[in-house]
């Protein structure tokens, strides 16, 4: 960031205005005009455009990092939805195995070895 906040800019535009006022307030034969008010009216405004532009620039790369955070964002949605996906098929062929082994675990505790009830005690 050129400027870090709005409260530094603001400081450093009140500072190029009293710098500049207190400056060409003197008689100086650089002026285009007698009294000098246009040359520190452009110099102002030159400092206006390069806050402007300084602003724009940072405003700029925030939003290109916010498409690139959203991009970045849909893409981990997508994989998420996937991997979702894949969780719930894993768990059914889980479920499915489960009931197959409680099934032949069942057949194991009560073997039928003959009709008689003293087999099964």
């Amino acid at each position: 960031m050129l400027i870090g906040n709005s409260f530094v800019g603001f400081l450093m535009t009140i500072f190029a205005f009293s710098g500049l006022v207190f400056f060409f307030e003197s008689d100086s034969p650089s002026t285009i005009d007698a009294s000098g008010k246009f040359f520190i009216l452009g110099v102002l405004g030159l400092v206006f455009w390069f806050d402007i532009f300084a602003s724009a620039f940072r405003y700029h790369r925030f939003f290109i990092s916010t498409l690139h955070l959203k991009a970045k964002n849909n893409s981990l949605m997508e994989q998420m939805r996937i991997e979702r996906s894949e969780t719930v098929k894993v768990n059914k062929l889980l479920i499915a195995s489960n009931e197959k082994l409680d099934a032949s675990n069942a057949i194991a505790m009560f073997p039928v070895h003959g009709d008689s009830a003293v087999d099964l005690i």
